[in-house]
């Protein structure tokens, strides 16, 4: 799978050529970058979103983030031309003439209205504590933006209090900031991009957050002080996309890979990452259990090269785990393999004891589905017969029947939703296809739910595709009980369907408040939707500049991963994606029905 990383492609160096060229640093671009960076089906960002980071951000990303594979390997010439043609004439986004330092701190005690990735431990991004009404829906206004700097896009979902915001940033930086207003409650420098969701320990005095190298980080809540710090990788490519989740004294982490990416490179040992989840003590960070999704890799072969071949491997971990109380388990939803042979984890629901990591029951949808970039770029590392990419990305969701029984609600890339039995071990109850599917979803991110529908955002995207049937990007509603389509709503396009940059589609995920479903559109659009037939009921355009409280240059884009959600008074949205030719933007967006 494809998903939320800088392409790092691996190439023979051209030294001697990059000497000779009208512009050095454009010819090292070209025999680094270019073959990944301009290619599409690999989502990486295009060269403008690169540039649009500023130096500071490129030398970062390079140095020590998602690039630092290629960085290391060039010459310290080289890597400086390359920094220096990719910023030139170029002006950083993150400049700032005004910290907006808030007085005091925030209150320790204060009411959380929205909690981590899904909002509660059954992640159904379902708000119950909202003050904002269909009857009040209009008076929304934008009441004030806060700008990223070093950033071309945001994708943490804010963990919101009475008097704060905790919200993660592409630069490293984790904020504090005023509910009210925006000020800067205080700010803390991760290693490197925060992508997940801001958490609370279980006596709500701490936050925790991951970073992009497999970072964990425990900070005091009204300070920001570091408390603790550990990292869990235990594989070179290791990282962490998902969100995390807690219970009581435990905190629980996904684990994900860019060896997906890795495998592009023809001498790269493909592949050993085994995809799972681990589990911490919040007091101390000292693990408590560790579960993989695969066996331990085996020798299997070499490719063409004569490098030596890997697997299983992959199944990766991609989204929050949802924590069912009463049974004692987590659920989580996998990925597809990244080399031969296949394993009866990917793609599948894994029902996992809280207290061990034991695996207690699992649920495949797809057998078989092996895939990594090679299959897109040098086909080298590609297994000969491999799969349609078809993740488990998006968070399961803990419902009820109306009858009280509880079901475990599915979503795919394949474009499919499921309704499981956790009493029977995953049985599926129903199924039920609403999008056409691809490597971009599909479902892609997370759906949510009421007491008695299931809420599905389908991106679709324009994609080359072996998939029979047409695309149905936009909102679809499903009965809980049954499956059965309540309505569809087409996604609202502002733009000529052919610029794939603004393509009318919802790939981040949705949530939800009494009569009001709210989604997030790649074109930029803001919709909230009711919950009854699927009709507008408000929107609002975010892909355009605006004027921060922080007095950092920002621009909203499309809205991609974490989607608008509401919080007492507030609507919140991040906005701005850089990904396969997306609308770039660095801003958090907040607004109020009050003046």
């Amino acid at each position: 799978m494809v998903k939320h990383f800088f392409c790092l492609f691996f190439a023979s160096l051209f030294f001697v050529s990059s000497l000779f060229a009208d512009d050095p640093g454009e010819e090292i671009y070209k025999n680094y970058c270019a073959s990944c960076h301009e290619n599409e089906l690999l989502r990486a960002p295009d060269i403008n979103a690169i540039k649009s980071l500023g130096k500071a951000g490129i030398q970062d990303s390079l140095a020590s983030g998602s690039m630092q594979e290629v960085g290391d390997k060039l010459r310290e010439y080289e890597l400086n031309t390359l920094i220096d043609f990719l910023s030139m004439d170029k002006k950083s986004i993150s400049k700032s003439n005004n910290s907006n330092n808030c007085l005091g701190s925030p209150k320790i005690n204060s009411e959380v209205l929205w909690s981590g990735w899904g909002n509660g431990l059954s992640n159904s991004r379902l708000q119950s504590k909202s003050n904002i009404t269909t009857g009040n829906l209009k008076q929304l206004h934008l009441s004030w933006a806060f700008g990223f700097k070093d950033a071309v896009r945001v994708r943490s979902q804010p963990l919101v209090t009475e008097d704060a915001i905790f919200v993660g940033s592409q630069s490293g930086h984790v904020y504090a900031l005023s509910l009210k207003n925006g000020c800067i409650w205080w700010s803390y420098e991760a290693e490197s991009e925060v992508r997940g969701s801001i958490v609370l320990s279980h006596d709500k005095s701490s936050v925790l957050f991951s970073d992009f190298d497999s970072n964990i980080y425990r900070l005091n809540r009204r300070n920001g002080n570091l408390q603790w710090k550990e990292n869990v990788a235990d594989h070179p490519t290791t990282t962490i996309t998902g969100s995390m989740a807690t219970y009581q004294n435990l905190l629980f982490i996904p684990l994900s890979s860019t060896e997906v990416i890795s495998a592009i490179n023809s001498e790269y040992e493909c592949c050993s990452f085994r995809g799972g989840m681990i589990a911490l003590d919040i007091e101390n960070g000292d693990q408590v259990w560790r579960m993989y999704t695969v066996p331990e890799p085996q020798k299997t072969g070499f490719n063409i090269t004569g490098t030596s071949l890997y697997g299983p491997s992959g199944a990766p971990v991609w989204s929050t785990p949802t924590i069912d109380v009463r049974r004692g388990l987590l659920y989580i939803g996998v990925g597809q393999n990244y080399s031969h042979p296949s394993s009866e984890l990917s793609d599948a629901v894994v029902a996992v004891k809280m207290s061990t990591g034991e695996i207690v029951w699992s649920q495949q949808t797809i057998s078989n589905d092996i895939w990594n970039a090679g299959c897109v770029t040098n086909q080298i590392n590609c297994p000969g017969e491999h799969g349609p990419d078809f993740d488990i990305g998006a968070s399961i969701i803990l419902s009820k029947l109306d009858e009280g029984r509880d079901i475990l609600l599915v979503g795919q890339k394949s474009g499919m939703v499921y309704g499981l039995d956790p009493d029977r071990r995953g049985h599926i109850l129903w199924q039920k296809r609403v999008g056409r599917g691809g490597k971009k979803g599909g479902i892609h991110w997370g759906m949510t739910v009421d007491s008695k529908n299931v809420y599905v955002p389908i991106g679709d995207l324009p994609e080359q595709i072996d998939i029979q049937g047409e695309p149905r990007p936009g909102l679809h509603s499903l009965s809980i009980e049954n499956g059965d389509h309540q309505w569809y709503k087409p996604a609202f396009p502002v733009c000529k369907q052919e610029a794939f940059k603004c393509y009318a589609s919802y790939s981040a995920a949705a949530s939800s408040v009494e009569g009001m479903i709210l989604v997030g559109s790649m074109n930029g659009m803001i919709e909230v939707i009711s919950s009854d037939n699927g009709d507008i009921l408000w929107s609002y355009n975010t892909a355009r500049s605006f004027d921060t409280v922080n007095k950092v240059v920002a621009n909203g884009g499309s809205i991609d991963s974490d989607g608008p959600i509401i919080a007492g008074n507030h609507l919140i949205v991040t906005s701005g994606y850089d990904l396969y030719g997306q609308i770039t933007g660095n801003v958090i967006l907040v607004f109020n029905t009050k003046e």
